[in-house]
């Protein structure tokens, strides 16, 4: 299976899995998604398998955080490979503890709907948007 490959696949995948998040809180199937986390353990499990294989694939790839380190591991396909799985699967990690927070702090799903759109595109601003919302919401089941 060639890099690209790999990459539509597990895309794919990240894609799909989002789509059950998006479902209304009182969905059987969302439920179930979000307790069994299948599609993260999956992303996680193919990092796994990827960043081992990229460590060991002869191609030495240095260890350099350095902003020209991460220039040449970007620039590397699987090294650009490896870090891209990372992002869709703390994306899916944060997507699905915002679901898992907005039922235990009364959020509304109209709230929560942008939040997980702007997770899924653009990680971070999504997370605080969240962050944001969840704060005028207190926590109604205990952690």
């Amino acid at each position: 299976m060639t890099i690209a490959q790999i990459f539509d696949l597990l895309n794919t995948l990240a894609l799909l899995a989002w789509i059950p998040l998006f479902l209304p809180p009182k969905t059987p199937f969302r439920n179930w998604f979000l307790e069994q986390k299948a599609a993260t353990v999956l992303l996680a499990a193919a990092y796994l398998l990827l960043f081992v294989g990229f460590l060991f694939s002869g191609e030495n790839p240095e260890l350099d955080f350095s902003f020209e380190g991460i220039k040449q591991l970007f620039a590397n396909e699987k090294g650009l490979l490896v870090a891209w799985i990372h992002y869709l699967a703390f994306d899916m990690m944060v997507g699905i503890y915002e679901c898992e927070q907005a039922l235990k702090r009364g959020i509304p799903h109209w709230l929560l709907l942008p939040c997980l759109l702007f997770t899924f595109m653009l990680g971070p601003i999504g997370w605080l948007m969240f962050w944001t919302i969840s704060k005028i919401y207190p926590l109604k089941i205990p952690d």
